[in-house]
């Protein structure tokens, strides 16, 4: 296989094991995911549903503390104009002044029969504004305020406000204490109501949103009056539509008890719990008074937590991507290591090739030292000279340097068969390489260079030679002669031709 093949091959594992592992991650994250949100809603719901509840508890009080003033009093008793609006300007002012939280949207008074003679921030309140068809003799649409009036009681509760969507609701009776001084207090009447109130808007939302790590949306019956979402600066009014849709196809989202649900807005998927707004009341609600409709929609969405995902994806495309360059990278370090090291061991093969057998083979790398060592052996076995670590030392112990035998270069451009040679030619070969060594050694020695070469690691030697050369020269045989010239002995080839019977050399 090569190198390229094996690449494309490591690369392709690496890639299919990086998507089989995003696959994994992002199915094991997106399901527990799913699993948070429907949890997270959860609680989401409890606490906001916690935080209604002291909301109104809060404002069931503020209406009785308001209702208990003794300047309240005098805006009931007060006949003309200009009498109930400075009574209703000291009895308000003086209760707002103290008032903790958000200025009231309402603050209001009505009389014993529900019209309105006191409403603050307006001098001039329509009297029968809160009665049905806005008649003086018709009955009060809000049923707590209608309670009120008929008995003494208190009342916080939330109200779809004509023209004004949602909002928190306070009413106490006003009592006519005073009228105890000379009869019966249990007796004393009702003469009024106070309505404190408090619209429940989009910023209303975004704020309970917040502090409870959930989206927050405010319906009736089928329709989603403000939320949590938002789309730049402004209420998220597409979404909330969405919302609606989906609380007008649920009937069990308008019924009474807590829902649960998943659903979808804008494309992404939601849990959503419907609880109904609680009520308080002062007594036990009685069993004709109307059933509460306004409902508290927490909603969360997995991917409000998507960056844990995309983290989580983006970190196993970068470790996929780390690996692959890793494994390439480190393939191509590999590779150019071990091909530099075959680069050596081919350049020593090609060195004994061309005539240098005295060539050894040097360690090149961990990778090929072992071919090195190899390779020297067989030489060493087929030449005839110690094999690597059994080489001939000297009398001190020093390793010997191997032998060094000269051969000409030059040899005749034409091989014959001379007549001084037909007897070296024909003469045995054991009789040759004897002859041949005793010279060579003998020559040496005479010159002051001796050679201790072994009998066997020279005969090995003249071989190696007389196959290249009988190739080169392309004849039957090649002997040597000992030549003794320039200071030095050397080898000079002879190569033996047959040559046609009578022919004459």
């Amino acid at each position: 296989m090569s190198r390229r093949a094996l690449a494309a091959l490591v690369a392709t594992f690496v890639v299919l094991l990086t998507a089989a592992c995003y696959w994994a991650t992002t199915r094991q994250i997106s399901a527990l995911l799913t699993k948070d949100s429907k949890e997270r809603v959860i609680r989401a719901a409890r606490l906001v549903d916690q935080g209604a509840k002291l909301e109104l508890l809060q404002l069931l009080r503020d209406a009785e503390v308001l209702a208990a003033a003794p300047d309240v009093l005098k805006i009931a008793r007060e006949q003309t104009t200009r009498g109930r609006a400075a009574a209703k300007q000291l009895a308000f002012d003086t209760f707002l002044k103290t008032y903790k939280g958000n200025r009231p949207d309402i603050v209001a008074m009505v009389d014993a029969t529900g019209e309105i003679i006191a409403l603050d921030g307006v001098s001039l309140p329509v009297a029968s504004d809160w009665k049905v068809d806005g008649k003086k003799d018709g009955e009060v649409i809000f049923p707590a305020v209608a309670w009120a009036l008929a008995k003494r009681v208190s009342v916080s509760e939330v109200w779809n406000y004509p023209g004004k969507g949602l909002m928190r609701v306070g009413v106490a009776s006003v009592v006519d204490y005073e009228y105890a001084v000379t009869s019966n207090p249990n007796s004393a009447p009702v003469i009024g109501a106070i309505v404190i109130a408090h619209a429940l808007t989009s910023q209303d939302a975004r704020t309970r949103a917040a502090g409870i790590g959930a989206n927050v949306a405010y319906a009736d019956n089928t329709s989603v009056f403000v939320s949590s979402f938002v789309r730049g600066n402004g209420e998220d009014v597409e979404r909330q539509r969405e919302l609606s849709a989906v609380v007008a196809a649920t009937p069990s989202m308008q019924a009474a008890g807590v829902v649960t649900r998943a659903f979808v807005l804008g494309g992404e998927a939601y849990e959503g719990v419907s609880v109904p707004f609680p009520r308080f009341a002062s007594e036990s609600f009685p069993q004709a008074y109307p059933a509460p409709t306004p409902r508290l929609i927490a909603l969360t969405s997995p991917m409000e937590r998507g960056d844990v995902l995309s983290t989580a994806q983006r970190l196993v495309i970068l470790l996929g991507g780390a690996a692959l360059i890793i494994s390439l990278v480190g393939m191509y370090l590999t590779g150019k290591r071990v091909l530099a090291q075959i680069d050596q061991v081919e350049l020593g093969i090609s060195d004994i090739i061309n005539g240098n057998i005295d060539r050894t083979f040097a360690p090149v790398g961990e990778e090929l030292d072992g071919l090195s060592n190899g390779l020297n052996v067989m030489l060493a076995r087929l030449l005839g000279r110690p094999e690597p670590g059994e080489e001939t030392q000297d009398d001190l112990g020093h390793q010997m340097p191997a032998s060094r035998m000269d051969f000409e270069a030059h040899v005749p451009d034409s091989p014959t068969m001379a007549p001084d040679l037909a007897a070296l030619a024909q003469e045995p070969e054991p009789d040759y390489y004897k002859r041949i060594f005793e010279e060579y050694t003998s020559a040496r020695a005479a010159m002051g260079q001796p050679d201790k070469v072994a009998f066997e690691n020279f005969i090995a030697k003249l071989r190696v030679n007389e196959a290249k050369l009988k190739v080169q020269f392309q004849c039957k045989a090649v002997r040597f002669r000992v030549v003794v010239g320039e200071g030095k002995v050397t080898l000079k080839p002879v190569p033996i031709v047959d040559q046609a019977p009578g022919s004459r050399t």
